[in-house]
């Protein structure tokens, strides 16, 4: 089979469905000893939305299946030959949705052995959904799987598997041959790179949480008290603002009084203080009679503090 060259100022989207079958961008042999030929895709974002780019053939080997932003030299290729991915600039974007796939797969369906193909994937970033079974593969029947080589900053759910599953998948299996190998180089997100092991025995937090409110004490309460310090909702934000109010009020209050045959005297409020100057201060209050029974005592409607 020929080679089909696809190169995109913008971006390629493969997706949708003919007659049930998913939208594709193939090459394939169907003779007994045919070889898929080679398909190169370039662009600054490519989407498979339940699309195929794919490479196969019948019984002979698969074919190559190369992905990035730009070619760096385009006198590097030629047809049949497999592209390194050092010749490739990277796609900003591989996005695979609702079974997308790119395949170099040989079915190996006259059981002669056929090998499954290269793929080499330069992408930024590499995106796929875990259950919607979006897979890159290199698989083969008899013959030996094919080699993929993916170089990414990110994948994101899309990983490797030694063999094809229900998720999203990167293989390069065969079913009764040799597996082929799977290079994926993502700079700088190793997560195995530079680990350490924990320590046997974690620290002993009791001395560093205060034991002064253990657990084990009861009716232990926490208040809030005024409109400053601690927002009264845990998602409002903080104020340094202190409001102070006159708890005291304008109106007349009627007289307390413990029992109907006693009358109780109230004591006038402080209008001001005196400060003798040896730590002793002394609240000054109006001069005001004692009030008979059952009536009103008037508090001054505005209390002002003196420093006298």
């Amino acid at each position: 089979a020929g080679t089909i060259k696809v190169n995109t100022t913008d971006s390629l989207t493969i997706a949708g469905k003919i007659n049930n079958s998913p939208s594709t961008l193939r090459v394939s042999s169907k003779s007994l000893t045919g070889n898929a030929g080679d398909i190169i895709v370039t662009s600054p974002k490519i989407t498979l939305d339940g699309g195929v780019i794919e490479a196969a053939s019948t019984s002979g080997n698969g074919g190559n299946i190369s992905i990035g932003g730009k070619l760096k030299d385009e006198s590097a290729f030629s047809p049949g030959v497999n592209i390194d991915l050092s010749n490739l600039n990277p796609v900003d974007l591989l996005l695979l949705r609702r079974g997308g796939n790119i395949s170099t797969n040989a079915d190996g369906t006259a059981q002669l052995g056929g090998n499954g193909g290269n793929i080499n994937i330069n992408s930024s970033l590499i995106v796929a959904i875990p259950k919607e079974n979006s897979d890159i593969s290199a698989n083969a029947v008899k013959g030996r799987g094919g080699n993929v080589n993916i170089n990414s900053q990110g994948l994101f759910g899309i990983q490797f598997s030694p063999r094809p599953t229900d998720n999203s998948d990167i293989t390069a299996s065969s079913d009764f041959g040799q597996s082929g190998n799977v290079n994926i180089s993502t700079p700088g997100t190793d997560p195995g790179k530079d680990k350490g092991e924990l320590k046997a025995a974690p620290n002993d937090a009791s001395n560093q949480i205060s034991q002064a409110c253990s657990a084990s004490q009861r009716d232990n309460k926490f208040y809030i008290i005024g409109r400053g310090g601690h927002p009264a909702n845990s998602t409002d934000p903080l104020t340094s603002d202190v409001v102070w109010r006159d708890p005291r009020t304008a109106k007349t209050q009627p007289v307390a009084s413990v029992n109907s045959q006693t009358t109780r005297k109230l004591a006038p409020p402080a209008v001001g203080w005196v400060f003798d100057g040896k730590g002793k201060v002394t609240l000054i209050a109006a001069q005001t009679e004692s009030a008979p029974t059952g009536s009103n005592i008037v508090c001054p409607k505005e209390g002002k503090l003196s420093n006298k």
